[in-house]
């Protein structure tokens, strides 16, 4: 077994590796959509789509994973994920450079899904949950430093450099993995066999009453997060004209707000159980998103107030969201990899729905984007809510 801290360091690259194929993008957006002369609502496709082919790639996968080992499915993805940023960044219109999305969302599914798998491999339910809860708040730093780092390369070399950047970044995950990264699930028989058993682990999975509530009010409440990365550029340079350097810099402080939630989840973890931090993280979300809506929607809030609104969102965002993950797949050892990604295709697949209506819905305005992140809190907790009665227990029961 690898050091903690090295182990630590490679998952927290893996899982970061969506935050470096869109929360490096967001903020590059509104200049890549001067270029192709596309609407808000057409530039957010190369978002929505990436996020929606991410998250139905995580079906394939986690199951894949858990039957070859999860060194081999991510050497292959990683490298697909190197060559379509390669192409993304010299797209010569909206088609092509949607097109190169998609297949960077296939290069880029495994990394968060098995990253999470491999947690679970190596330390077990009560402590993987722990441990996920520090690595998504070092997660955080990556996500809080990527809108930065887009904002200066578009505001310096241009919106195609950002793709570059993320080429750099997923071939040094490449070299982390093949050089350092030890394979953690061994493999198993192949053939019908296999088939089989991807099948039943989704079928126990969908089956369980709990997996399914858990899993859906995660990915609302996750599904507001994106909201909020999705809108946050077009409120910033559309209706307040800033630049992208200053739009990277307040998206950043915003984000910030999501290390801090992840870390207290991960440092209340022997106070809490994983279902109480999630209740209370989503309840803060919905606090700090209903007044933020109020404010805009009587035409009372500035940039400042829009950022520290989005900072409390965020740091309820950060406390739900790891325990409620790691909750998710810590009753399923022997599925892992497949509870892992479903989690991750309902996360990917509600907030592709989320990004593309918050593109639509843009008026110049933060309203809909704020409205929009109050209504899926809310959704989340109607159906966390049901989950309450195992709020005291350490883990949830299957069922």
């Amino acid at each position: 077994m690898k050091q903690p801290i090295v182990l630590g360091s490679i998952v927290t690259l893996l899982i970061a590796i969506p935050v470096m194929a869109n929360d490096l993008v967001f903020v590059a957006l509104p200049a890549a959509r001067g270029d192709f002369g596309a609407s808000a609502g057409e530039i957010q496709l190369a978002v929505s789509v990436f996020v929606l082919t991410f998250a139905s790639v995580q079906l394939i996968y986690g199951p894949l994973s858990d039957q070859f080992g999860r060194r081999p499915v991510l050497l292959t993805t990683l490298g697909a994920f190197v060559i379509a940023a390669g192409l993304s960044a010299v797209a010569v219109n909206l088609e092509m450079l949607v097109a190169a999305r998609i297949l960077q969302a296939i290069g880029a599914g495994a990394g968060p899904a098995l990253g999470r798998a491999i947690l679970r491999d190596t330390y077990g339910a009560e402590r993987s949950i722990r441990t996920l809860s520090y690595i998504m708040a070092c997660f955080g730093v990556l996500a809080m430093a990527a809108p930065l780092i887009g904002g200066g390369l578009t505001d310096v070399f241009g919106w195609r450099a950002v793709f570059v950047f993320a080429a750099i970044y997923g071939a040094v995950c490449l070299l982390l993995v093949l050089f350092v990264l030890d394979e953690s699930a061994p493999p198993r028989d192949s053939g019908t066999g296999a088939l089989h058993r991807v099948f039943r682990s989704y079928a126990v999975l969908l089956t369980s009453r709990n997996f399914l509530l858990l899993g859906l009010g995660n990915s609302l409440v996750y599904s507001a997060m994106f909201t909020w990365l999705a809108g946050l550029a077009f409120v910033l340079i559309g209706a307040f004209g800033l630049d992208a350097t200053r739009a990277g810099l307040w998206y950043g402080v915003s984000v910030s707000g999501f290390i801090i939630g992840s870390a207290l989840a991960g440092r209340m973890a022997n106070a809490f159980s994983p279902l109480q931090t999630v209740l209370q993280g989503a309840a803060i979300c919905l606090a700090a998103s209903v007044i933020g809506s109020l404010l805009a929607t009587t035409g009372n809030i500035a940039v400042v107030g829009l950022v520290i609104t989005g900072f409390f969102m965020l740091t309820g965002i950060g406390f739900a969201i790891p325990p409620a993950t790691g909750a998710g797949i810590a009753p399923f050892p022997e599925m892992a990899g497949a509870a892992s990604s479903l989690i991750g295709f309902a996360q990917g697949g509600i907030s592709s729905l989320a990004v593309l209506a918050v593109g639509y819905l843009y008026d110049g305005t933060a309203r809909p984007m704020l409205l929009q992140m109050a209504g899926l809190t809310a959704a989340g907790l109607v159906f966390l809510l049901p989950l309450a009665k195992h709020r005291k227990t350490r883990a949830l029961p299957r069922t």
